[in-house]
């Protein structure tokens, strides 16, 4: 049985800070050892390392409103 869904948000969020001060052959690593743990499709998995708890700027009927990856879930 794979992680459950809190889990799952734990091993991001540890995995983010190691994937981001990474250089590029270290990074395929790391990658490989979050897609064994978390089974998200390869490509799903660099956009999560990639993009999670980045700032976002959202127009929403006219008003601006400043978001994190980790809030739009």
């Amino acid at each position: 049985m794979g992680l459950g869904l809190n889990a799952r948000y734990a091993v991001i969020k540890e995995t983010v800070q190691r994937y981001r001060r990474a250089m590029k052959k270290e990074k395929s690593r790391i990658l490989d050892e979050f897609f064994e743990l978390t089974r998200y499709n390869r490509k799903y998995a660099i956009h999560i390392l990639a993009n999670y708890g980045k700032k976002r700027r959202l127009e929403i009927n006219g008003a601006v409103i400043e978001a994190t990856a980790e809030e739009c879930r």
